[in-house]
């Protein structure tokens, strides 16, 4: 198994909270992924998101979001160079966005939870 891949499948194992058995597997049998890795996408398919689809326990992956919002957590991935993936460029040519597909209630308390009560609590003490 190449390392970029395997780099892949660490992140998506954690964030999807998935067996990296699992995941590599799926991840090395992606025809959408493999292309998109190796640069054999037009101009429309910059990006690539990854779900756990639960129904068919499979990992779906596909240039299109509407896709893979409905399984709730989405990893993104976005080209910022249209160059061949490789070990060594990963972290350049390669962004990665965690998506979590919660109601708006949801978000407000986890982001506020979060994000803005540590920050609230740092300036209180100071």
């Amino acid at each position: 198994m190449e390392k970029r891949n395997e780099y892949f499948s660490k992140v998506i194992s954690s964030y999807l909270n998935i067996p990296e058995n699992f995941t590599i597997n799926e991840l090395n049998s992606s025809k959408p992924l493999n292309k998109y890795l190796e640069n054999e996408l037009n101009e429309s398919e910059e990006q690539l998101f990854i779900a756990l689809n639960p129904k068919q326990n499979k990992i779906t992956v596909s240039p299109q979001i509407e896709d893979c919002i409905d399984y709730g957590k989405v990893v993104g991935l976005s080209k910022l160079r249209k160059v061949a993936v490789t070990s060594e460029n990963i972290g350049e040519t390669i962004q990665m966005t965690l998506f979590n597909n919660q109601n708006p209630v949801d978000s407000l308390y986890h982001n506020i939870h979060s994000v803005y009560a540590p920050l609230l609590l740092k300036l209180v003490i100071l």
